[in-house]
C-alpha cells in the first residue's frame, strides 16, 4: 500500500511523535510512505492534486529514528496523491499560526482529493468541525465542566466574577498548555489583563475549574469512536503537573504516568464516540479531568510513545493494521 502523511512541514517531524512512529509502523509493514507539508502541495494544469513527497520505500528500515533520518535525506519528488491508498492528516494548525493560509488551503486541495475517490483520514471537513474547543459545545452538557465561548471581555469578566468557584481561561484555539490561566474568587486583580491576552487574537474559552486537576488529566486515544486498546489495556496517558502547576501537558512540564481508566470515563466515550465517527474523525485524543472531557483533540493525535511503554502493545501498529483491513 502506499500511505501519504500530511504534516505541518517536515523539519518539524521528530522521531518521538506519533506521526513518526505511524510511519515506521507501516515502512516495517512492507508498505510505501510519503511525506509532504502544508505548502508542499499544488494543482497541474491537467487538474491533478500533487505533492513534493519524500519517499520511504517498504520494508527498507526498522525503528523511527532510522526511518525519519532516512527521510531527511529524501530528495522530494512531484507524487499523484490520487495514487495513495490513504493520506492520513497529520498537521496541528494551532503550532503554525503564521502559515495559516497554507493549512486552509491544504484542507481544500485534502476536501477535493477526497471527493475524488481518495481516502483522507481524519476527515477534512470533520477537522475543521472540531478544530478548536468550541467542539465539545457538540455534547451534552454533563460530560464537561461549565464552559463559555467569548471574545467580548465584558462578558467574559462578568461570568469569572459571579463563579463562585475557580475558573480556568484559555484560548478556544491553542495546544500544549500556552496562555492557560486561573482565577480564584474574589482574586480579580489581573482579571482584565488576562482576558486581554486571551481575546487579543480571538474567542476565550472559560471553564469552572475541576479539583481532580492537581492530579493531572488523562489522555484517551479513541480510533472510530472507541477506547483504543487491547485486553482491556488502552492507549491512554495520565500527565501529572509538575508541583506548583495546573497544567499537566508534557510540553509545560507536566509527567506521563500509568492511567486509570474508569467506568465514567468510558462511559463519556461511548456518548461522544458516534458522534466522532459521524465527522469522520479515525483518531482522536479525548482529554479527561476526573469524569469530564475538558477537550478533543482532533489534530496529529499524539500519546503512543508513553501509551506503548506502559502497556508494551505496539498501538501504533494497530492503526496501520485497520488501514490495511479497511483499504489495503
Amino acid at each position: 500500500m502506499k500511505f501519504s502523511f500530511l504534516v505541518n512541514e517536515f523539519k518539524t517531524l521528530v522521531a518521538s511523535q506519533t506521526t513518526a512512529m505511524l510511519m515506521e509502523a507501516a515502512v516495517v509493514k512492507g508498505h510505501d510512505i510519503y511525506v509532504f507539508g502544508v505548502a508542499d502541495l499544488g494543482l497541474t494544469p491537467e487538474g491533478q492534486i500533487v505533492a513534493a513527497a519524500r519517499h520511504c520505500p517498504a520494508g527498507q528500515l526498522e525503528g523511527v529514528a532510522e526511518c525519519v533520518a532516512f527521510l531527511k535525506e529524501a530528495t522530494p519528488q512531484t507524487l499523484d496523491l490520487s495514487a495513495s491508498d490513504v493520506v492520513l492528516l497529520r498537521t496541528n494548525p494551532a503550532r503554525d499560526k503564521e502559515r495559516q493560509w497554507a493549512h486552509d488551503t491544504a484542507m481544500s486541495f485534502m476536501r477535493m482529493l477526497r471527493d475524488r475517490g481518495t481516502p483522507v483520514l481524519n476527515d477534512p471537513d470533520g477537522l475543521i468541525r472540531a478544530s478548536n474547543k468550541l467542539y465539545l459545545g457538540m455534547f451534552p452538557p454533563e460530560v464537561y465542566p461549565r464552559t463559555m465561548v467569548s471574545c467580548q471581555p465584558k462578558e467574559i469578566h462578568e461570568f469569572v466574577t459571579s463563579m463562585d468557584e475557580t475558573c480556568v481561561l484559555k484560548p478556544l484555539q491553542g495546544t500544549r498548555g500556552r496562555d492557560v490561566f486561573f482565577v480564584h474568587p474574589g482574586k480579580y486583580e489581573n482579571l482584565n489583563q488576562i482576558i486581554d491576552v486571551l481575546t487579543r487574537d480571538g474567542f476565550a474559552m472559560v471553564q469552572s475549574f475541576l479539583p481532580e486537576a492537581v492530579r493531572g488529566d488523562i489522555r484517551v486515544v479513541t480510533m472510530d469512536g472507541k477506547i483504543l486498546e487491547v485486553d482491556g489495556k488502552p492507549a491512554a496517558v495520565a500527565r501529572v503537573p509538575k508541583t506548583g502547576d495546573l497544567r499537566s501537558n508534557i510540553h509545560a512540564g507536566g509527567k506521563a504516568e500509568p492511567p486509570k481508566i474508569t467506568d465514567a470515563i468510558r462511559e463519556v466515550v461511548s456518548v461522544i464516540g458516534p458522534r466522532l465517527v459521524e465527522d469522520g474523525i479515525f483518531l482522536a485524543g479525548l482529554d479527561f479531568i476526573g469524569n469530564k472531557v475538558v477537550e478533543i483533540n482532533v489534530f496529529s493525535t499524539g500519546g503512543f510513545r508513553d501509551a506503548e511503554k506502559f502497556t508494551g502493545i505496539p498501538f501504533s501498529e494497530l492503526v496501520i493494521e485497520e488501514l490495511e483491513a479497511r483499504f489495503g
